[in-house]
Formats: C-alpha cells, sequence, structure tokens
C-alpha cells in the first residue's frame, strides 16, 4: 500500500496516504479510508476483499487471506497505530525506570 499510498513513496495515489493514523481517517478523493470498529464501512477493507469492481487494491493481486483478516481485526479494534503505541511503550519503559531507580535509592 505505502508504495502507491504515503509520504516516503512522494505518492499519494487518489488523494490517500496510509502513512499516519490521521490520514487514514482523513482518507483522499474517495472518502475516509477506515472507519474506527467497521471494517464494513471501510474503504481500505472494502478495496481489498475485491468485492466491488471499482474499487480493488492492490490493483495487480489480491492480499492473502490472512493479510486482509489481520486488516479487518485492525480496523475493528479501533485503528491503533504504532507512533502511538511506541509512545505508550517509551512511556511505560521511563516509568519502570524510575521506579526501579526509586526503589535502588531506598535503604
Amino acid at each position: 500500500c505505502l508504495s502507491c499510498h504515503s509520504t516516503a513513496s512522494g505518492k499519494q495515489k487518489g488523494g490517500l496516504l496510509l502513512d499516519s493514523r490521521e490520514a487514514i481517517v482523513r482518507g483522499g478523493e474517495s472518502g475516509p479510508a477506515a472507519k474506527e470498529g467497521d471494517a464494513d464501512a471501510s474503504l481500505l477493507y472494502r478495496a481489498v476483499t475485491y468485492h466491488e469492481p471499482d474499487l480493488q487494491m492492490p490493483p495487480k493481486e489480491k492480499l492473502l487471506v490472512k493479510d486482509v483478516e489481520v486488516l479487518r481485526a485492525w480496523i475493528a479494534s479501533g485503528l491503533p497505530f504504532p507512533e502511538a503505541s511506541a509512545q505508550a511503550a517509551t512511556k511505560k519503559t521511563l516509568d519502570l525506570a524510575a521506579a526501579r531507580r526509586r526503589q535502588l535509592a531506598e535503604p
């Protein structure tokens, strides 16, 4: 997807970027790419299922069924995005490190 829909590729086909959660929710020329919690209403999911002749991505070959199901589950779970998870993990790590220092400092 990112080879045609990302800032890094320099391509934004259909006005759609998929390299941030905000861009996915904002969508492109056809509207929002994904609706949190509702795969069936999400253009992104509908495109990769190939059920609609005018909406099929990627254009050259279908994704594996297991990858389509992963996408469905991701949308159903609210579109968690790596940068948010990374920030949460970093905060948790920092908090654990601070707790360990406090523990070591106690008599």
